[in-house]
């Protein structure tokens, strides 16, 4: 074996082991599961591709697997109309008012994610950490589900913003290249339940065709992302009740939020009035008709249990006079996580060129003694 085509085997072996290493090293796209939180516990997945074309489910008597998993109002008498593209296939699609609630609440941190396409509706979208429907105490005693109005300045209210929906964070895009975030509240004048909003510039157009939407939701903090671009990050806090609608009951509600952008920039809050249900419902909705429409694809809905971090042990206090301990010799340090890998990959390579160098070296010791009695 000549040195050179050792030296050829020993950069392949070199090559691909470091390939190994950075493909072990590569992060996950941010929009993806934390590797702590480990494996899902259940898993929901809907894409409609069951479901037949050019049918509405919101036309009585059309049966769909849908409707198991999930409660749905059509107050049209339509507006769940099953359509299909080429290269998609079948998806939801409505031009009207809908609501659709998710039967399963979640309690322990989850993933949702979905396809949505929304040409910029003023009311419409998806909602996670939403409660109970409730019912109107001033003016007309409408009940406010999903797709409801708040009614909020149509009975006077000065303090807030007007929007759909009893309770939640509510996201869809709101102009061609802003998403909209909108946090339930409770006021103090007008129909006494309203919204903080915040349109989030995303720098490109959102609006009108289909985007990957994903919330990752740890219990304390929910990230919204579209695409893998991070949307916003809001922390929430402040457990407690409201006294205002008899339909909460006991039904809890963070009422503090601190919204991030990107960056990690505090870029807005809600102190101690917001509609945040610690028990988190899922819904869809449209309120109104829209040109365009809002349409649904691939709903992903898992649940998790991350692992627990142990309390970090305290030390115990020394005595004022410690007895000298026998010294002994330091463990050595053992290597974890992506350091752990280059060593591993050292090793390898050192392992290789020496296998490749022993070889050439008996290569040529060989060649010699041929030649020699050769000569002889």
């Amino acid at each position: 074996m000549c040195g050179r085509c050792s030296w050829k085997k020993l950069a392949f072996v070199m090559a691909a082991v470091l390939l190994l290493v950075t493909g072990c090293m590569v992060p996950a796209m941010a929009s993806e599961v934390p590797e702590e939180w480990g494996l899902p516990i259940t898993t929901y997945e809907y894409d409609f591709s069951k479901d037949t074309f050019n049918t509405d489910l919101g036309h009585a008597g059309v049966e769909s697997d849908f409707e198991t998993d999930w409660s749905c109002e059509f107050p049209m008498g339509f507006g769940g109309a099953i359509g299909s593209e080429e290269d998609r296939g079948n998806f939801f699609a409505s031009m009207t008012f809908f609501g659709l609630k998710y039967n399963q609440v979640m309690e322990t941190a989850y993933r949702f994610a979905l396809d949505m396409k929304y040409d910029r509706g003023p009311y419409g979208g998806f909602a996670v950490r939403c409660g109970v429907p409730v019912k109107l105490t001033v003016g007309t005693p409408w009940t406010i589900n999903y797709y409801e109005l708040d009614r909020y300045q149509e009975n006077g209210g000065a303090n807030a913003d007007t929007g759909i929906g009893p309770s939640g964070i509510y996201v869809f895009p709101t102009a061609e290249n802003q998403i909209r975030i909108a946090i339930k509240t409770i006021e103090t004048d007008g129909s006494y339940l309203a919204e903080e909003q915040f349109n989030i510039d995303m720098g490109y157009d959102v609006a009108g065709r289909f985007i990957r939407y994903t919330v990752l939701d740890t219990g304390s903090e929910l990230s919204v992302y579209a695409g893998s671009d991070l949307v916003v990050r809001i922390a929430f806090s402040d457990a407690g009740t409201y006294d205002v609608f008899a339909e909460d009951k006991d039904e809890e509600y963070y009422k503090t939020a601190v919204l991030y952008n990107a960056d990690g920039t505090e870029i807005g809050s809600v102190d101690g009035n917001a509609r945040i249900a610690v028990k988190s419902g899922i819904a869809l909705m449209q309120r109104g008709d829209v040109p365009g429409g809002i349409s649904y694809d691939n709903i992903l809905i898992e649940t998790y249990e991350p692992e627990q971090t142990p309390p970090e042990e305290e030390t115990p206090d020394l005595p004022d006079d410690p007895v000298p301990s026998v010294p002994t010799d330091p463990e050595p340090n053992t290597p974890t996580g992506e350091s752990g890998m280059l060593v591993f990959a050292v090793g390898v390579i050192l392992l290789a060129a020496l296998a490749l160098h022993s070889r050439a070296r008996l290569a040529m010791r060989q060649k010699g003694r041929a030649e020699e009695e050769q000569n002889t």
